[in-house]
């Protein structure tokens, strides 16, 4: 009788590393070797070859890379299988079971790349009122570190509400989320600081008018500590956009990029605060099947780095892409398990069955929810986050690169209508015509008086420096409430930096504008006109002592337009309520309407709102005591006094509105 025995299962012995990590290359050392043999290897691997692999430096480019030296375990790089490959920031490098993580000039074990953090959520619920059932119905379930969850379901079955309350942008009704065993209560700095989160709406977190290359800059700038070289700064964005697909892009601007790649850019921007959950919400929405088979691919490497990923998903194509796979139906977790058993747990033959039996209610669970593991383990380490100045500077430098940005269209003579000539030639050129005009039309043809003559001039500029002002400043908040500062807020970037850019960009905007337009108004009154209307030329006495209370008055008027756009929910209702605030400023700057105290009982009230309210009052005024010669110091520290307090009120009710605005815009 002739017996079969059975075949053997080949066992992988891992390797065990003797060489102390991270090991740090040595300067001028452009060759690194890794074996088991201590005599010809830098890096020692028990369970390796003798000389199992090398890493080689690039003499012309600087880069690394790695070479197979004929090992017949192989060489792997991100789970792949390699013989060379020019190797990128974060990649993985396994050998003999053993993962070393490359780090530009140091290798260090998997664990020391990417700790990875677990994320426990203990039956959450969450409900709208009139709703027929909870949007979340007792979500139980538990994400170890280092694991690639797709989160799967039909339409409106929960998922993005899901992701939206792990990541902290709303809050359920009831339930706990832990991290690390930790309640997220406990740990929300920490949280946040290792967390990174891209919406579906992704594209508009970027600005269009920015290249590639400075989008990274700028985003480093508000999100991330200097390094000591900036020639670690260019390795790290070009070893992350080289993971990403994305190397040849940093002159490309953003506007120009397809949607696969901009949500690529997304990511690359995520991955440079180092987070170690990564939150994605159906980040290949829109994108062909080929553009999304590429993402996945890069979200893959990223895990292999030993990070945390939950993708939000609608397509099954690439489910088995994921260590799991969390389906959702009704608000319910149905199933949560590998992609392999996915099918045969609800007895579908294919995915378009399934997802009918999921839409329809009746496809049962079969996924019971563990007890969750509430065992405390200490948090990585949080990355240093940026100083104030660096994240007020990167903010400016933003706002100067949208500003001066070259028109869209590219015609060349398209460019005397971009935003810098808009707002320093032709604003403060339209309405010092406008004044030029009026003064020949209507100055000395009705009073008679050269001081009246002078007085309404002053008044007008003022109206007009602060019209422009406010005009501008009306929509620079509201324009950027969502996603963008969502995002900012998450990643701990505080409000105060946030806001100080907006008003020292906004102010320097304003101070070009007034200056243009107090040279254009000098220029303009010493010319003549010769009209109907005019009775005599007046002599205007126009100097350019009038530059500080029209500044004042730009500064007024950009304080107000903050204001405005913190108080206004839309950009429309933010632009029309800046033509009110500028014909009251008008009725009761009393340069036009005088307000006698007179027998009439509204006198007295219109003159009380007038001295007290309208902020184009007091520079009018100033300008008027400087026109005749300061007579008495105390009128001039009174008007300054009010128009600082004026800025300061402008300024707090700013804050407070904001602060409020984004508590509302974030859903707590």
């Amino acid at each position: 009788m002739h017996f079969e025995l059975p075949p053997t299962e080949e066992v992988v012995v891992k390797g065990i590393v003797r060489t102390e990590l991270p090991y740090l290359f040595k300067a001028g050392k452009s060759c690194i070797r890794i074996g088991s043999s201590s005599i010809v290897s830098d890096v020692v691997i028990e369970g390796a070859e003798r000389l199992h692999a090398a890493l080689v430096r690039n003499s012309r480019s600087q880069t690394w890379w790695v070479y197979d030296c004929g090992s017949q375990a192989g060489t792997f790089v991100n789970g792949e299988r390699v013989h060379v490959r020019e190797l990128a920031l974060h990649d993985i490098i396994s050998i003999a079971q053993v993962n070393l993580g490359f780090l530009g000039n140091r290798l260090e074990t998997r664990s020391q790349t990417g700790q990875g953090i677990s994320l426990s959520v203990d039956h959450l619920t969450f409900n709208v009122p009139g709703r027929s059932r909870p949007i979340l119905d007792d979500v139980t379930f538990t994400v170890s570190p280092g694991e690639f969850v797709g989160i799967l379901g039909p339409s409106g079955c929960g998922k993005s509400s899901l992701v939206q309350r792990l990541v902290g942008l709303a809050k359920a009704d009831s339930g706990a989320i832990m991290v690390n065993g930790h309640a997220r209560e406990e740990v929300e700095s920490e949280f946040q600081s290792l967390t990174a989160y891209l919406p579906q709406n992704v594209d508009e977190t970027l600005h269009d008018t920015l290249t590639l290359g400075e989008e990274i800059d700028c985003f480093r700038r508000i999100h991330l500590a200097r390094l000591r070289k900036q020639e670690d700064e260019h390795r790290q964005n070009a070893d992350c956009l080289k993971v990403l697909g994305l190397q040849g892009k940093e002159l490309s601007r953003i506007g120009s990029l397809s949607g696969g790649e901009k949500r690529r850019v997304g990511i690359a921007l995520a991955l440079l605060r180092q987070p170690q959950l990564l939150l994605l919400d159906e980040p290949g929405a829109g994108l062909d099947p080929a553009s999304e088979e590429t993402l996945m691919n890069h979200l893959r490497i990223i895990v292999d780095q030993g990070r945390t990923v939950l993708c939000v998903t609608h397509v099954l194509a690439n489910a088995r892409k994921f260590d799991k796979l969390m389906v959702l139906s009704r608000g319910k977790v149905v199933f949560f398990d590998s992609p392999q058993k996915l099918l045969g747990s609800f007895g579908a033959e294919d995915y378009g069955r399934l997802y009918e039996m999921l839409e329809s209610g009746n496809c049962g669970t079969v996924y019971s929810p563990p007890t969750v593991d509430q065992s405390r383990q200490e948090l990585p380490k949080i990355p240093c986050p940026a100083t104030r100045t660096r994240i007020v500077g990167g903010y400016i430098k933003r706002f100067a690169i949208e500003f001066f940005s070259s028109n869209k269209h590219g015609l060349d003579f398209s460019r005397i209508f971009s935003a810098p000539m808009n707002f320093f030639v032709w604003q403060p050129l339209g309405l010092v015509i406008g004044l030029r005009l009026a003064c020949a039309c209507y100055f000395r043809t009705i009073t008679g008086s050269s001081t009246h003559d002078v007085e309404m001039l002053g008044f007008c500029s003022a109206l007009s420096v602060f019209w422009i002002s406010i005009n501008n400043a009306a929509r620079v908040l509201v324009k950027e409430r969502v996603p963008g500062r969502c995002l900012e807020r998450l990643n701990r970037v505080p409000l105060a930096s946030y806001l100080i850019a907006k008003v020292i960009w906004s102010s320097t905007v304003c101070a070009i504008q007034t200056l243009s337009f107090t040279l254009l108004l000098c220029i303009a009154a010493r010319i003549p006109l010769s009209l109907k209307a005019q009775v005599a030329d007046p002599s205007l006495a126009i100097t350019s002592v009038w530059l500080g209370p029209l500044l004042l008055t730009g500064l007024l008027g950009t304080v107000c337009g903050l204001a405005v756009s913190a108080t206004a929910k839309k950009e429309l209702s933010a632009v029309s309520v800046v033509p009110n605030l500028a014909i009251l400023a008008l009725l009761f700057s009393e340069a036009v309407v005088r307000f006698e105290q007179g027998g009439d009982f509204y006198a007295p009230v219109a003159k009380s709102i007038s001295v007290s309210l309208m902020p184009c009052y007091w520079p009018a005024k100033l300008m008027d005591c400087i026109q005749n010669g300061v007579t008495c110091m105390g009128e001039i520290w009174h008007l300054l006094s009010l128009s600082f307090m004026y800025i300061l009120v402008g300024v707090i009710l700013t804050v407070v509105c904001q602060r409020r605005n984004e508590r509302v815009w974030d859903g707590r």
